[in-house]
């Protein structure tokens, strides 16, 4: 559309038309600025999206007119009460397709790539694919429609004298159709009311081939043309785009297409300009729409001072209805900014009075997978209905805040022996500390008397301290005043840990309730059931995103490895002897190739994506919101390197399981599973299936990746002794690892290999390992301080002078270092 038709933006058609009867049946409208009429298609009395669409297509052929461009405008019912509305889904009526590739790089339009990806179209992967119509008639459900290739006309792109421009295999449409504006003319708002001009140059040699957001060919011309893009000094943006607009001229009018230089537009509207300032006192215009994107102040309106301001009728940009489209959804009117900002003050203040009276409630999580931090999600919902509730990480939370709550809920899990995990270890000695000075204090009051307090603990009963850093926290905040409401939580990762929270979520609710005196009936029994992180059908939602980085794979055959990483002399990595080396590892390519088979669209796995969570704000209002718990990434990548696909699934996982599917004897053979708690942990210790597998045992389950996604614990690092000496080899870290291979059912079951040690056993030379130094430093000050201890109690017995206990002597401690993998 030439910039004279569009000078004023939204506000366009009250400079470049005049309304001369809205009461007849044919509106007519005239070209003002170059005194043609512009051909009116009345549709007011279509009824479908079918009507809507071939009217548009007639609209097409006839300003086409095999090239002799005509201005005209298609009008479609008015809006009436807001629900009924007739709209066009696309920016234009015309417009090439963007297709996102798995490498982050784009074939088509870029501006186009959402919209392409958001009608489930599957169009050819290249440059030019037209894209179809979206049309809305009488607020029914959109329809898609393909434009004929016949009406639509291209012009192949040619340069007159740089051939290698020509060879590059450009073409674009011959017809500018705005067709998502809204038409406000007589009181009525036509929603839909698609218009087309011709084109100028400019818009299509400057802005949508040489745009870094659009085409982005600036460079690629440049280079054809020979020039130097090292120097911006050399001016080769400029050149190119002035050589592009001269492709898009000389070609137009090669194919006989109508367009118009931005020159002449500039004297054109010019001329218009001063006419309606004689005339009508004034002529509204917007100065960013009018100048071209090329010439600047070689052309005459770069020089003219232009006022922006509103007349009616005029085109009104509305919101592309594309991006919030709900399918089956009912739309409402859209409120005025100022309706909504009064009504957001009053819900604002509201919130807070609410909140102010309520009591206070921190929920803490310390964790090492990520496990105790879901389950304190779950617990937050469930007390933020009846709390002033806030959750935090134990490393994010300063102890000095707690006196100010009334309540105190801890998750915590234990990691080693019997110790916190990376971000428990600030709660651990702030508890120490306090605990230190109320031990000292003669008074049995503490600042802390007032506050209830409840603890849960993960662990697993396969390892000795179980729950130790939970229970540890329940006496630290038992000695230091604060009163215990409910007993000390233990879930056991090897028998039913979901029910052992779940029922000890309600019951320290109830508990919290009974003290505060709330009534429990505030809470609706689905929150307790229903966290954020509990998944259900069209809770989760997959949206595509742009960017990615992927590392990559090799083979090796020894039962044994010498594990040589070469750090380049990279500070984070230095080390002392004795330091254990963290890797995260990669699983297997077999597996995930297998899982990602049956998804419900294998076919999306290489696309780039991240996650949202619906939040149910009230019977009508569903809020989308980022699920932070994976990077943006693809499905592939994140079963590759964050998820772990290879310890059996949880109970809750199997139970969302049989959703996945609609065979009864599939659904009948997994709630038998769950439904006996302890024949399913046993089932679990006894076959130690992988997801792949528990997948293969239900043939017809065809799993949605978001289940994937929230539910499966996150993939964890593997600790390797450190067999080098950093004066040895300062440049480089080696690990002895031993490759891993077992048969589950005692022999008698599928070969498992171990994550880590198979995947460095296929790593070539070169290969990126991501990896980071845990130092021993706390853990032989734990074992001096438990030495300590025994050597004091011993002292006590016995009156015989003792030697120093070995560690007190000052030199290395000995490290034994043996082929080995820890917590694989």
């Amino acid at each position: 559309m030439s910039s004279q038709q569009r000078n004023n933006g939204p506000s366009m058609v009250q400079k470049s038309v005049m309304l001369h009867n809205m009461t007849n049946d044919k509106v007519e409208f005239r070209d003002a600025l170059h005194q043609k009429t512009i051909e009116l298609f009345d549709s007011r009395k279509v009824k479908t999206a079918k009507e809507m669409f071939d009217c548009i297509c007639r609209h097409i052929k006839y300003a086409t007119n095999k090239g002799n461009i005509r201005s005209a405008i298609t009008i479609f019912p008015h809006r009436t009460d807001g629900l009924h509305d007739f709209r066009v889904f696309n920016q234009q009526v015309i417009r090439y397709a963007g297709y996102r590739q798995t490498d982050g790089s784009v074939i088509g339009d870029p501006v186009n790539i959402d919209f392409t990806e958001s009608l489930g179209w599957e169009g050819k992967n290249g440059m030019f694919d037209v894209l179809p119509l979206v049309l809305q008639a009488n607020g029914e459900e959109p329809e898609v429609f393909e434009i004929p290739p016949d009406l639509v006309l291209e012009v192949d792109i040619k340069h007159p004298k740089f051939q290698k421009i020509s060879d590059m295999n450009l073409k674009w449409f011959a017809l500018p159709g705005v067709s998502n504006m809204m038409f406000d003319c007589g009181g009525l708002e036509f929603t839909a009311a698609p218009f087309s001009g011709w084109y100028m140059e400019t818009e299509i040699g400057a802005r949508d081939f040489c745009d870094a957001q659009r085409y982005n060919l600036a460079e690629k011309v440049a280079l054809k043309m020979g020039l130097d893009t090292k120097d911006t000094s050399s001016l080769w943006k400029d050149k190119a785009a002035i050589e592009m607009n001269v492709a898009v001229l000389h070609s137009y009018r090669e194919q006989g297409v109508t367009i118009m230089d931005h020159h002449s537009a500039s004297e054109s509207f010019m001329t218009f300009f001063e006419n309606e300032q004689k005339t009508r006192g004034g002529c509204p215009a917007d100065w960013v729409w009018i100048v071209p994107p090329i010439s600047g102040s070689l052309t005459e309106v770069f020089h003219q001072e232009m006022l922006m301001y509103k007349l009616k009728p005029s085109y009104e940009y509305q919101d592309e209805i594309w991006r919030s489209y709900v399918k089956g959804s009912e739309r409402t009117r859209k409120l005025d900014f100022r309706s909504v900002a009064i009504a957001t003050k009053v819900i604002v203040r509201a919130m807070r009075a609410i909140l102010a009276e309520r009591k206070r409630c921190v929920v803490l999580y310390a964790t090492e997978t990520g496990r105790s931090e879901k389950f304190a999600k779950q617990l937050f919902r469930i007390f933020e209905s009846s709390f002033n509730a806030k959750i935090f990480s134990t490393a994010d939370y300063d102890m000095k805040h707690v006196q100010k709550e009334d309540l105190v809920l801890v998750v915590a899990s234990t990691t080693g022996n019997g110790d916190p995990p990376e971000n428990g270890k600030t709660l651990k000695k702030s508890l120490q500390d306090l605990q230190a000075k109320f031990k000292k204090s003669t008074s049995q009051e503490t600042p802390y008397s007032d506050i209830a307090f409840s603890v849960f603990g993960l662990g697993s009963t396969a390892y000795p301290h179980f729950c130790a850093f939970a229970k540890f926290i329940d006496e630290a905040l038992k000695n230091v005043g604060m009163q215990r409401i409910s007993k000390l939580g233990q879930g056991d990762e090897l028998s039913g840990q979901d029910e052992t929270f779940k029922r000890w979520s309600k019951t320290v609710f109830k508990d919290a309730c009974k003290k505060y005196q709330i009534r429990e009936d505030t809470v609706q029994q689905e929150d307790m059931d229903d966290g954020e992180s509990v998944w259900k059908p069209g809770k989760f939602r997959i949206s595509q995103i742009d960017h990615q980085e992927e590392p990559s794979l090799a083979k090796c055959s020894r039962e044994t490895i010498l594990l040589k990483l070469d750090t380049s002399g990279n500070t984070q990595l230095k080390f002392a002897p004795g330091d254990h080396l963290a890797i995260y590892p990669v699983n297997s390519s077999k597996l995930v190739d297998g899982i990602i088979s049956r998804l419900k669209d294998p076919s999306k796995a290489t696309k780039l994506m991240s996650v949202e969570v619906a939040h149910q704000k009230s019977v009508s209002w569903v809020e989308w919101e980022d699920y932070k718990r994976l990077p943006v990434c693809t499905i592939r990548t994140a079963l590759n390197r964050f998820l772990d696909i290879t310890t059996p699934p949880s109970l809750e996982f199997m139970k969302a399981l049989a959703m996945q599917t609609g065979k009864r004897k599939d659904i009948a053979q997994i709630e038998n599973l769950v439904n006996d708690i302890e024949g399913f942990e046993e089932w679990k210790q006894v076959r130690d299936p992988n997801i792949l597998e528990v997948l293969e045992m239900f043939p017809s389950v065809r799993i949605d990746p978001t289940l994937l996604l929230t539910q499966l614990s996150l993939l964890q690092q593997r600790y390797y002794s450190i067999s080098s000496s950093p004066k040895a080899y300062p440049r480089e870290i080696h690990a002895t690892v031993a490759v891993l291979k077992y048969n589950t059912m005692g022999g008698d079951g599928p070969e498992h290999e171990g994550v880590c040690s198979t995947w460095l056993n296929k790593c070539a030379i070169g290969e990126t390992v991501y990896c980071a130094i845990r130092d021993t430093k706390s853990i032989i000050q734990k074992i001096r301080n438990r030495r300590h201890t025994k050597s004091g109690q011993n002292r006590n017995q016995s009156k015989q002078k003792q030697k120093p206990p070995p560690y007190e002597k000052k030199r290395t401690p000995d490290m034994r270092v043996r082929p080995g993998a820890q917590e694989e």
